[in-house]
């Protein structure tokens, strides 16, 4: 029992490194202009969630990512970190959260995706797959449990984000959790440092 999900994080890898390097090292002697090409790659562990893994949740600690994120960019290794820092604080003690190792496998119609992915998952809430998109962090991909064991479309995604939007359970009691522990944290953090 619970309300589980996996959160993975997915990075974008150049896959032309030594083209562009190379274009680099002429430079505008030699007229080459390759730009960089790059194609995701999920990162081979996801974050285990016991409780908290429906999209009302999942939205809340995006958005607090995003925030504590804003002035860094684009850096999945930080924000995996962070992400699961957020969800700690909000759970507390030592259960309901976790780190898993694994390959997310890609969404393709050739394969036995769904049932490799439905292997992985928990079930409840599923996976999401968590990705920048030159702007804040979100959910690129996912793959719903409650959703007939399969990938969702990208509308689909959407209209899930909107839903958990305009939850009261959203806008409520575990947002305003969230952000609270959070600053706490914070305040913590500097009172420590000032005692240093």
């Amino acid at each position: 029992m619970g309300n589980r999900a996996i959160i993975a994080f997915e990075d974008q890898e150049c896959t032309n490194v030594k083209e562009v390097r190379r274009a680099q090292q002429i430079g505008s002697i030699g007229g080459l202009d390759i730009k960089p090409t790059y194609t995701a790659k999920v990162q081979p562990f996801g974050v285990y969630l016991h409780w908290n893994g429906g999209p009302e949740s999942v939205y809340a600690f995006l958005a607090v990512l995003n925030k504590r994120m804003e002035d860094r960019g684009n850096d999945i290794s930080y924000a995996a970190a962070r992400f699961v820092e957020i969800v700690g604080r909000y759970f507390g003690g030592n259960t309901s959260l976790g780190i898993h190792g694994f390959t997310i496998p890609e969404q393709n119609a050739m394969t036995n995706t769904n049932l490799r992915a439905k292997n992985i998952s928990h079930g409840d809430n599923g996976i999401y797959v968590i990705a920048w998109d030159g702007k804040k962090y979100g959910v690129s991909k996912r793959f719903g449990a409650d959703y007939g064991s399969s990938w969702l479309s990208e509308l689909e995604i959407k209209h899930e984000e909107k839903a958990a939007y305009d939850s009261d359970y959203w806008t409520g009691e575990v947002m305003n959790k969230i952000v609270n522990q959070i600053e706490a944290c914070n305040e913590f953090k500097k009172e420590e440092e000032s005692v240093q």
